[in-house]
């Protein structure tokens, strides 16, 4: 099923998020990645743009013309996180909130 909006996925480059915009790409969907560091594997056709999540002046632009946004970006893992839950919630949440 295609959506007549971009979807915006960031964290595009980990597992789940090259999964996801190979299949979206696949389907017929226009689809932007975001990732931190250049992409490794790049799909012709796929906008790609590298940044910081974590930099509101930089992703605010992006993200506010959006409809659809599918926020698979993490900089912790599921060891890390129950150690410290609070760095969790700021590392990985407070980016999207700003």
């Amino acid at each position: 099923m295609t959506v007549p909006y971009p979807i915006l996925v960031v964290g595009a480059d980990g597992f789940i998020g090259r999964h996801l915009v190979q299949k979206l790409y696949k389907e017929g969907s226009q689809v932007i990645s975001i990732t931190r560091h250049p992409p490794k594997v790049t799909i012709p056709g796929v906008q790609h743009k590298v940044i910081d999540a974590k930099n509101p002046e930089d992703f605010a632009p992006i993200v506010s013309d959006q409809m659809i946004v599918v926020w698979l970006a993490t900089i912790s893992t599921p060891g890390s996180s129950a150690g410290n839950p609070l760095e969790e919630l700021f590392g990985n949440l407070q980016p999207l909130l700003s």
